[in-house]
């Protein structure tokens, strides 16, 4: 079984430390790059070529809906999963309909992300 390639964008370094850390624990998960903005977060995927981008929705630079927006157009088969402090349904609806496949809370566990991130990730393999 190959490794999901992923991505890990949030501008708060000890959080996204933190995930890297988690996801490389996970025998079927692999990050493959991080970022610290949208414009790097861009860049990054165009690089590697991730099979899912867990972003955070509020990063200095471009906004989250417009990263969104241009990774989907750039990297179309790739997957964005969004992660948040606003619990606001604006920023929700505004991720979703830039293109994100799902929406998740910054409280959520670990283990949430880690099955969101699985659950993203096969459903493009089921397309």
């Amino acid at each position: 079984m190959s490794q999901m390639r992923i991505l890990v964008a949030d501008d708060h370094t000890v959080l996204r430390k933190g995930l890297v850390r988690v996801l490389s624990d996970q025998r079927d998960m692999r990050v493959v790059a991080e970022a610290e903005n949208g414009e790097q977060a861009l860049a990054a995927a165009l690089a590697t070529a991730p099979h899912v981008v867990l972003l955070d929705m509020r990063m200095p630079g471009i906004g989250g809906a417009a990263t969104i927006r241009k990774l989907r157009e750039s990297c179309p088969r790739t997957r964005v999963l969004v992660r948040s402090t606003y619990e606001d349904p604006h920023y929700r609806h505004a991720a979703l309909a830039a293109g994100a496949h799902g929406y998740l809370y910054k409280s959520v566990s670990a283990a949430e992300i880690v099955r969101s991130l699985r659950s993203v990730h096969s459903a493009a393999n089921n397309c």
